[in-house]
């Protein structure tokens, strides 16, 4: 007898076992009929719901037993009292399990053919964005003028503003005698415009070293023009000789500068200890002076300590010797003087006003007929 025949056969006797026991069960069950539920068991083994024992045909379940061998899955019970289900072929439960399998890893093979796809989509779509991104930055770059476009672009504005009608203090702070001078210095032969000598001695320079230093206050040979309100500022006798121990300390730096020789230390301190002075005793009268007067001497202090600025260096003696001055004839001429010796046009200092508006309207009038020259006009519309 095989393993299988021998699980069958004990099941068997457990079904006759749970017949005995499931009869009082039964006969207690509300839902009885009077015929019962029949149930089929194994082999012929009949449970029967209307009677107490079970019916079992001996014959029937020897030759079930017995014929396990051919039929394995024959004559199974239903447990749940509805019928059995027939019998099946084992063969069809092997190529039933065989074809789930071979389903089952159809299936994988598909769903990985569908990730690798999906890897590749991806890998598409990352390929377009980055020449989306690179197409939009050629366009951009085609499109979209650079930081020197700009520049350039503001630089070629504030020319045409400083050739026709600057504010007044762009004019008196050299911004726009700067920016005149460095587009006459690209023109080669731009028409000669005179210029009156006089006129450059109101001049003020600086070279590119000195910083914020303005040697303007100090052009005349150290002849300070003192303002009202520091020349009445009480107490007078104190301002009054501290405005001379001024003036004798720059004469000193100015002649030690002419000579060659660095301004002494103690020259320097001469001056910026007894401009502070000033400046105190000015402050102590803020209230008494009118403010348009009061502005003056503040700006009066500042320039002198822009020239004091620049009696700390070396260039003093260029300064002191007139090699750092504005010169020429022409405005081609101060225009190469400048630029042989490296200096820009630096702000004016009280009573140079007259002189920076005039030189303004004399080098936008050169630029403009050198531009001109250099420009070739433009095709009459036809």
């Amino acid at each position: 007898m095989t393993t299988f025949t021998q699980r069958f056969a004990m099941a068997a006797l457990a079904g006759l076992a749970w017949g005995w026991m499931a009869a009082p069960i039964q006969a207690q069950n509300p839902f009885r009929a009077g015929a019962g539920v029949g149930m089929a068991g194994p082999a012929g083994i009949g449970l029967g719901g209307g009677g107490r024992f079970m019916s079992v045909n001996p014959g029937l379940l020897g030759n079930a037993v017995a014929g396990m061998g051919s039929n394995l899955y024959g004559g199974y019970g239903n447990p749940y009292g509805y019928g059995g289900y027939g019998q099946q072929d084992p063969f069809n439960g092997y190529l039933t399990g065989g074809a789930s399998v071979i389903q089952a890893q159809a299936q994988f093979m598909v769903a990985q053919q569908q990730a690798l796809l999906m890897k590749e989509q991806v890998k598409q779509a990352k390929q377009a964005t980055r020449q989306s991104v690179i197409n939009e930055w050629l366009w951009e770059r085609q499109n979209i003028p650079s930081l020197e476009q700009i520049r350039q672009e503001a630089k070629a504005l504030e020319l045409n503003r400083n050739r026709n009608d600057p504010p007044v203090n762009e004019i008196l702070t050299a911004t726009a005698l700067n920016s005149l001078l460095d587009s006459l210095e690209k023109q080669a032969n731009s028409p000669p415009v005179d210029l009156d000598e006089t006129l450059l001695k109101k001049i003020n320079v600086v070279p590119p070293t000195s910083g914020t230093g303005n040697f303007g206050l100090l052009k005349d040979g150290g002849q300070l023009s003192w303002p009202l309100a520091l020349r009445d500022l009480p107490p007078a006798d104190e301002t009054a000789n501290i405005r001379g121990q001024i003036d004798s300390f720059i004469r000193e730096a100015l002649k030690q500068a002419a000579n060659n020789q660095q301004v002494a230390a103690d020259t320097i301190r001469g001056i910026e200890s007894n401009a502070a002075k000033l400046e105190d005793y000015l402050r102590k009268q803020t209230s008494r002076v009118p403010f348009s007067q009061w502005v003056d001497a503040k700006r009066f202090l500042t320039d002198l300590e822009n020239a004091q600025k620049v009696l700390q260096t070396r260039e003093a003696t260029n300064f002191a010797n007139g090699t750092y001055s504005a010169k020429g004839r022409t405005v081609q001429e101060l225009v190469k003087h400048m630029k042989d010796q490296g200096l820009r046009f630096a702000p004016a200092t009280p009573g140079d006003e007259a002189a920076y508006l005039s030189l303004q309207r004399k080098m936008a009038e050169a630029d403009v007929a050198g531009a001109a020259l250099v420009t070739p006009p433009a095709p009459a519309p036809k």
